[in-house]
């Protein structure tokens, strides 16, 4: 092969716009034992392309890859669409239920008489004085109940912790 031709090949390979004929001559130039000085360089570049080739792979790992090239390509089973009668009997599920809704009788809010306070208002100060005072004896009786029950569980909590001290 001559130098011009060579060193078209070789700029068409390098630049991508090679095609298979013109790479299989390149690797068959580089094949042989004796390649003119310039082009050494290259020789191991296209010597390993031919060596790759020549490359077989274990028959289980090809068998793997076959494996799972049928798998992926397999037929992929597709789900039931729903069938289209059933979105009618959807809308008309959906339409009686509301018109039973719409049907309901609808009860009346009872009407109930307000609460008359003044019946509840003291009609002398000493009346107030007396209703605040019970009131009063009310409140530090539930506030004393409360204050002996808390002491109480306290006295349960110390109780426990004794257990865990």
């Amino acid at each position: 092969m001559e130098n011009r031709k060579l060193d078209t090949l070789l700029n068409r390979y390098f630049e991508g716009l090679s095609n298979l004929e013109e790479e299989q001559q390149l690797k068959d130039f580089f094949r042989k034992e004796e390649v003119p000085e310039a082009y050494r360089l290259y020789q191991p570049l296209f010597r390993g392309l031919l060596e790759e080739t020549e490359v077989k792979l274990p028959a289980f790992v090809e068998a793997d890859i076959l494996a799972t090239i049928e798998a992926e390509s397999a037929p992929k089973i597709r789900q039931l669409k729903p069938l289209k009668w059933m979105r009618y009997v959807a809308a008309v599920l959906v339409f009686a239920i509301g018109l039973t809704w719409w049907m309901l009788p609808n009860p009346e809010p009872e009407v109930t008489a307000g609460i008359d306070w003044s019946q509840y208002e003291p009609e002398t100060p000493e009346e107030a004085a007396l209703i605040y005072q019970q009131a009063i004896l009310k409140l530090t009786s539930a506030l004393n109940n409360g204050a002996n029950s808390a002491a109480q569980h306290v006295k349960r909590v110390e109780t426990v912790g004794q257990f865990f001290d």
